[in-house]
């Protein structure tokens, strides 16, 4: 299976670059600086994303950390977390208080490492947060491979046409 086509990319103060693939159906992530404010930046379009995502599709995103050090950082201000919807507390808070008023809400986030220690290191807190229950109607998936991670996505978005045709 081949990589989804991009569709469309642009930069959100020189700090966060959000890319659409596939008829605008996956969303992708890339921090370019490792700041708190990058953080706040892409909490908000995620927000905003989500909002915007029409009911009849899953919401399908990658969140790009493998660039060095991303990673840390990530975990970092997510208290040890990295399998998330969102990218601060805060925001996962909102995130998830709008996603419990929308039923059949499905997601589906990759999560792109470095194949670093920084991101063995994050593929190893993915490992143990993925042994909790996930009650939430969201997949989680980590990859060390950014094209393994959009196909995996471009596989549930085919998935879901599918069975919409049906």
């Amino acid at each position: 299976m081949s990589t989804p086509s991009l569709d469309e990319t642009h930069v959100v103060d020189d700090a966060l670059r959000i890319s659409w693939y596939a008829g605008k159906s996956i969303v992708s992530y890339q921090p370019i600086k490792k700041t708190p404010d990058v953080l706040q930046k892409w909490a908000g379009a995620i927000l905003e994303t989500i909002r915007n995502w029409p009911d009849s599709n899953p919401y399908l995103a990658l969140h790009d950390l493998s660039q060095p050090g991303v990673v840390l950082t990530y975990i970092g201000m997510l208290q040890n977390r990295i399998l998330s919807i969102s990218v601060t507390p805060e925001s996962v808070k909102q995130v998830e208080e709008h996603i419990a008023t929308r039923s059949g809400f499905r997601a589906k986030v990759a999560i792109c490492v470095a194949p670093s220690f920084s991101g063995q290191l994050g593929m190893l807190f993915a490992q143990i947060e993925d042994r909790t229950p996930n009650e939430r109607p969201i997949d989680y998936r980590v990859f060390i491979d950014r094209d393994g991670a959009l196909r995996w996505l471009d596989m549930a978005r085919r998935e879901n046409q599918a069975d919409a045709a049906e």
